[in-house]
Order: structure tokens, then sequence, then C-alpha cells
């Protein structure tokens, strides 16, 4: 999913601005990076709300750095999808894949900009709490133009926990958007991060179809657990996303 004139040049940029590990060697297909002493979140640590502020203004600087060249200019996360979705498998239907993928990129770009440098995979796993206090990300394999919402909900997205509360997530937005942001501005980014909850869920569904079809020793757990995703998917894409959708197009025309 990524070129390998692309890779590492991401965690190169947010090495340099201490928002993750230092990198000393970078090549198309490898990289030494300093050892980073620490432990990686879990869902269950999102829930605190003084562990989850902290990673609010590491976000947004990270998401305020310029993106690196020679990445392309165009979303990450949709060339990631394209690029699974050229594999079909078995262990979903590759044409509804391909339907509500269509259907998703047209909902999101209707409504938002992939404007910041994102993440792409910020799960909890994907931030590590230093031993020496603070956080840091790690892993920008799937880093590049991207949208805030997206980075935002994969964040707090949970799998076996309780949804996070739209005040924790509006507590957590706040401080992302920093001290001069108005309470206009908050509900906004708000409404837009609550919008990719559906396509934290497909494109997880997308990753282990294509992990079932590509990892043959592995196709049984990878199928049943792009099966669940895709129940998960199922669950928040319906007449509810719709509305969601004209929420946020309403709130910025």
């Amino acid at each position: 999913r990524c070129a390998p004139a692309c890779r590492g040049v991401v965690d190169e940029a947010v090495g340099a601005a201490g928002l993750g590990p230092e990198v000393h060697v970078r090549t198309d297909d490898a990289l030494v990076a300093e050892f980073v002493d620490g432990e990686t979140l879990t869902e269950r640590d999102l829930k605190d709300d003084e562990t989850a502020l902290m990673i609010a203004p590491k976000l947004a600087a990270l998401h305020a750095l310029p993106i690196p060249e020679p990445l392309p200019q165009k979303p990450a996360l949709w060339g990631g999808i394209d690029a699974m979705l050229a594999c079909e498998g078995d262990a979903l239907d590759s044409t509804l894949l391909k339907r509500e993928a269509a259907r998703m990129r047209d909902a999101v770009e209707a409504c938002t900009h992939a404007d910041v440098l994102g993440h792409g995979d910020l799960k909890p796993s994907n931030v590590l709490r230093l031993r020496r206090g603070g956080i840091t990300f790690i892993d920008f394999e799937l880093a590049g133009p991207n949208y805030r919402g997206y980075d935002i909900f994969k964040l707090f997205r949970t799998s076996k926990l309780p949804a996070a509360s739209d005040a924790s997530l509006l507590s957590f937005v706040e401080a992302y958007l920093g001290d001069g942001a108005t309470r206009r501005a908050a509900d906004a980014c708000l409404l837009e991060t609550k919008l990719f909850e559906p396509l934290t869920w497909l494109e997880a569904a997308i990753f282990f179809s294509f992990a079932a079809a590509t990892l043959p020793e592995k196709r049984d757990e990878m199928a049943a657990l792009a099966r669940d995703r895709w129940a998960a998917y199922e669950d928040c894409a319906g007449a509810g996303f719709d509305a969601a959708v004209r929420r946020v197009v309403n709130n910025t025309s």
C-alpha cells in the first residue's frame, strides 16, 4: 500500500518534529530508528480522560506538519483502500465492498477534505506512553494526506468496550483544536469525526478480506475478522449515517 520511494518518509519527518522515534537510517526497504522506552496503549487506556487529553495536542501537531515529498497529494486512505480492493478474495463479497467504498468516498468528499498529514492507522496500539512521561506515535506505513476526523475516530473506536461518549469525544476535540477554538468549531469537528465511524470499520473489513486472500496460512482467522468488521460496519452505515452526512453538509454550507 506504500510505494518504495515513500516508505519511511513520514517516519523521518515525524521523528524530526519530536512526535515519533528519531530515524537514523532510511532506505526503500529498511528503517533504523531509536529505541523508545514505553508501552503501547489499549482501548481501555483511552477511557482515561487524562491519557486521551495528553494525546490531543500531539495529534494536532502531527496534523499540522507539512506533507513531505514524494508522497502523493491524493488522500492516502483511498489509495490504500483501492490497492486492497484490487486483490479480490472470497472472505467477503468484493462487489459489495467496492460499492460501499464508493458510497463512503462520495459521502466523505461531500463533507470534508484530506488536508492534514494523517497517521492513517491511529489505533491505541500505535501510541506509546513513554516511561519518562508523555506519549509518542509509531507506525506511519499508512500516513499521508488524510482526514483529521478519521484519525480521531480511529483512536477512540472500540471493538470490545463501550463506545466513547460524545462528551469524551468533545473534550478531546476541544483539546485538539486548542484554546482559541470556538464552541461552534468544536461542535463542527465533533460532527465530522463521528461521520468516520462506518469508514473505520469498512477499511478494517477490506483489510482483513485482503489479508485472507494474500495470507493463505491465516485465511480462516483473517476471514473471521473481516466478517466481524463488516458486521460492525453494517450496524452504523444505515440511515443514521446518511442523516449525519446531511448534518455535516448543512453545517459547512
